[in-house]
C-alpha cells in the first residue's frame, strides 16, 4: 500500500505542480477532468446505495462548470443552476409521463444534486489560481491538505493508540489527526513571509485544513461504509479513486478561498 502511494505521488505530483504553475486552461482542464471522474465515482456510489442512474449524468455538469469557471465565474454557476433545473425536469417527467413512483424519482434527484455539486467544488482550485499570487495560494492549499493527510497517516500508523472515529474509519487515530493539524498550522505559519498574512489569519487558514481535512475524509468513509465499498474507484493506486484522494481538498479549498479573499481584500 505504501509503495503504491509513493509511486502514485511520483507520477501525479509533477503533473499537478505543472498545472498549478501554468494556471489558466491547463489547470482548468485538469480540474475539469478530476471533477468529471469524481462525478462518475459519485454515480457509482449512488448505485451501490440503491439509487441507480447512468454514471455520465453526474460526470458532465461538474466538468462543464469547472471549464466555464475559467472562462467566467458566473458562467460556472449558471451551468450548475441549469443542470439542476434540467435534472428536476427529468424527475418530474419520469413521474408524470412514465408513471415512476414519486419517492424513487425524488431520491434519485437528491442523489444527483449531491453527485453534481460535490465534484463541482474542484472549481475552487480555478478560482484560487485566478487570484493575485494565485499559484502561491493554491500551492499552499494543496500543501496544507496533503501534508496534513501524510502526517496523520504516518504518525497514526506509528503511534496511533486512540481511534478517532472507529464506527467510520477504524484506521484513523486521534494522535494522527493532531499531528496532521499541527502540520497544517506549520505550513501556513511558515509561509507568512510570502503570503503577507498576519499570524491570526495564517492560523485561521491552518485550522481550516486541520479541521476540515478529517471531516472530508470521514464524510467519504461514511458514504463508502453505507455503500459497502472499500474505495470510490481504482484510478489512483494506493489511494483508490479521485474522491478518495481529494475528499479533504474539496472542503478545504472553497473554505480557504473565502478566507483568503476576506483577508486580502480581494472581494
Amino acid at each position: 500500500m505504501l509503495r503504491e502511494r509513493l509511486l502514485s505521488a511520483l507520477v501525479g505530483l509533477p503533473l499537478l505542480v505543472a498545472a498549478v504553475l501554468l494556471g489558466g486552461w491547463p489547470l482548468a482542464l485538469a480540474m475539469a477532468l478530476l471533477a468529471g471522474l469524481a462525478g462518475f465515482e459519485a454515480g457509482r456510489l449512488a448505485g451501490a446505495l440503491g439509487v441507480s442512474f447512468a454514471s455520465w449524468i453526474p460526470a458532465v455538469p461538474p466538468a462543464l462548470a469547472v471549464l466555464a469557471w475559467q472562462f467566467w465565474p458566473r458562467a460556472g454557476l449558471y451551468v450548475l443552476a441549469l443542470s439542476l433545473v434540467l435534472l428536476l425536469a427529468r424527475a418530474e417527467w419520469q413521474v408524470v409521463q412514465e408513471g415512476r413512483p414519486a419517492r424513487e424519482a425524488l431520491l434519485e434527484y437528491l442523489a444527483l444534486v449531491a453527485a453534481v455539486l460535490y465534484p463541482a467544488l474542484f472549481a475552487s482550485a480555478v478560482a484560487l489560481r485566478r487570484l493575485e499570487h494565485g499559484s502561491l495560494w493554491l500551492t499552499l492549499v494543496f500543501a496544507g491538505t496533503w501534508l496534513n493527510d501524510a502526517a496523520a497517516y504516518f504518525v497514526g500508523r506509528a503511534w496511533g493508540r486512540h481511534p478517532l472515529a472507529p464506527a467510520l474509519s477504524p484506521g484513523k487515530s486521534v494522535e494522527g489527526a493532531l499531528a496532521g493539524g499541527v502540520t497544517a498550522l506549520a505550513v501556513w505559519t511558515a509561509a507568512m513571509p510570502w503570503t503577507g498574512l498576519n499570524l491570526p489569519a495564517s492560523l485561521a487558514l491552518g485550522l481550516v485544513a486541520a479541521l476540515l481535512g478529517p471531516v472530508g475524509d470521514l464524510f467519504e468513509s461514511l458514504v463508502k461504509r453505507a455503500a459497502e465499498l472499500k474505495d470510490s474507484g481504482s484510478l489512483i493506486p494506493g489511494h483508490g479513486g479521485v474522491l478518495d484522494r481529494f475528499d479533504s481538498f474539496l472542503l478545504i479549498a472553497p473554505t480557504s478561498l473565502i478566507l483568503i479573499r476576506l483577508f486580502t481584500g480581494a472581494g
